[in-house]
């Protein structure tokens, strides 16, 4: 399958998909694969998935899993045989990595 995917609930991926997909809760299982931008809070992969991963919660590779791409997570488990490589960036939970701004400094009272 080709295109975007919206879903609100959990998408259970058992097959190959191209392109964007967003999901509260992404599961790939070991026959299925996703090349593209990947977005949900949670998101488990026994299968494989290549491109930009953005769990905003957590992100469970299992043994037979394979992430590459660039990869942003909050919370990380890879269980034994699990394979992660690319670019890695944790993320404080339920925040957003692309809208993330630095926090502005107080400023100090002036001194008369």
């Amino acid at each position: 399958m080709n295109g975007t995917i919206n879903v609100p609930g959990l998408a259970t991926i058992d097959g190959k998909i191209e392109g964007a997909i967003t999901a509260d809760t992404i599961y790939i299982t070991a026959n299925g694969a996703i090349k593209g931008k990947t977005t949900a809070n949670h998101i488990r992969v026994g299968g494989e998935l290549t491109d930009t991963t953005v769990a905003n919660k957590t992100l469970v590779v299992e043994s037979v899993g394979t992430i590459s791409g660039s990869i942003t997570y909050a919370d990380l488990e890879i269980k034994k045989g699990g394979s992660l490589q690319g670019s890695i960036l944790k993320i404080k939970e339920g925040r957003t990595p692309s809208y993330q701004k630095p926090e502005p400094e107080p400023e100090e009272p002036a001194k008369v």
